[in-house]
C-alpha cells in the first residue's frame, strides 16, 4: 500500500523594519525608577566601607580619582550588574508567560522595561568609573550619550572609538566631561547617527527573537527570561569592560 505524506510549510515570519533607537530610549526613560541618583548611589556603595571618609571626594571627582582601588570598583560594578540582571530576568519571565495571545500587548512593555534596566546599569557603571551625573533624557546630549553606551553594549566598533575619543583626552577631568559634552555637533555627532542606525537593526533582531520565544505559554516565559538574562549580562559586561579599560588607560 502506497502512503503519501503531505507536508505543509508555514509562512516564514519576517522581522519588522528597524526600530527607532531614540524612541526606545524615550519610552524606557519614561518608566518609574529609571533615573539613578548619582550621589545616593555613591553613598549607598561607600558609606559603610573603609572608604566612607572619601565620600565627598568620590562624589566630586569619581571613585578612581578619589583613590578607591580599581579592584573594589570592579567588585561593585559586578554586583550592580548581577542585581539588575536578576530584576530584568524576573520581569521578562512574567511578561513571557501569557504566550502568543498576549504577545502584542506585552512585548512593547517588556522591551521598554528591559531597556529601562539597560539605562539603569549604564548610569551605575558610568558613576562607578568617574562620569558625572547623566540626566535620564533631558536633552540631545544625554540621549546621544546613551546611544554610545548602547552601541558599546551591542559591540558597535564606531561607538567604542567615539567613547574612547571622548574619555581618554580629558581623563584628568573625567567626572565633569561626558555630561557637559554636547555630543550634538563636530566629529562625534556623525558617529552617533551611524551608531543609531546600526543599533536600530540589531535591536530589532533582538526584540524579534524575544517575541518569538514567547509563543509557547510557560516555556515562553522561561525562554524569554533566559534570553533576557543572557543578553542583559552580556551587554552590561561589554560596557563594564569598556569603561574599565578607558578610564584606567
Amino acid at each position: 500500500m502506497k502512503i503519501t505524506i503531505k507536508i505543509t510549510l508555514k509562512k516564514k515570519i519576517l522581522p519588522p523594519p528597524p526600530i527607532n533607537v531614540s524612541e526606545v530610549i524615550k519610552k524606557a526613560s519614561s518608566l518609574p525608577t529609571i533615573k539613578i541618583d548619582r550621589k545616593e548611589y555613591i553613598r549607598k556603595n561607600f558609606e559603610n566601607t573603609k572608604y566612607a571618609n572619601k565620600i565627598g571626594s568620590i562624589i566630586n571627582d569619581g571613585p578612581i580619582k578619589a583613590g578607591v582601588p580599581l579592584e573594589y570598583i570592579n567588585k561593585l560594578a559586578k554586583k550592580s550588574i548581577a542585581n539588575e540582571t536578576l530584576k530584568v530576568s524576573a520581569i521578562s519571565f512574567a511578561a513571557g508567560v501569557p504566550g502568543v495571545f498576549a504577545m502584542a500587548a506585552t512585548i512593547s512593555t517588556d522591551m521598554a522595561q528591559f531597556y529601562g534596566h539597560i539605562l539603569r546599569i549604564s548610569q551605575k557603571l558610568a558613576y562607578l568609573y568617574g562620569i558625572e551625573d547623566i540626566e535620564t533624557l533631558s536633552d540631545d546630549g544625554s540621549e546621544n550619550t546613551y546611544i554610545l553606551f548602547l552601541g558599546v553594549m551591542f559591540g558597535v566598533q564606531q561607538a567604542n572609538n567615539a567613547l574612547k575619543a571622548i574619555l581618554i583626552p580629558t581623563q584628568a577631568h573625567l567626572a565633569k566631561h561626558i555630561a557637559n559634552q554636547a555630543l550634538t555637533k563636530g566629529t562625534i555627532y556623525p558617529i552617533i547617527k551611524e551608531t543609531a542606525k546600526i543599533l536600530g537593526i540589531r535591536m530589532t533582531k533582538q526584540i524579534f527573537a524575544k517575541g518569538v520565544s514567547k509563543t509557547i505559554p510557560i516555556v515562553g516565559g522561561i525562554s524569554s527570561g533566559g534570553l533576557s538574562l543572557i543578553m542583559f549580562k552580556s551587554m552590561a559586561g561589554r560596557l563594564h569592560k569598556n569603561l574599565q579599560e578607558l578610564t584606567t588607560s
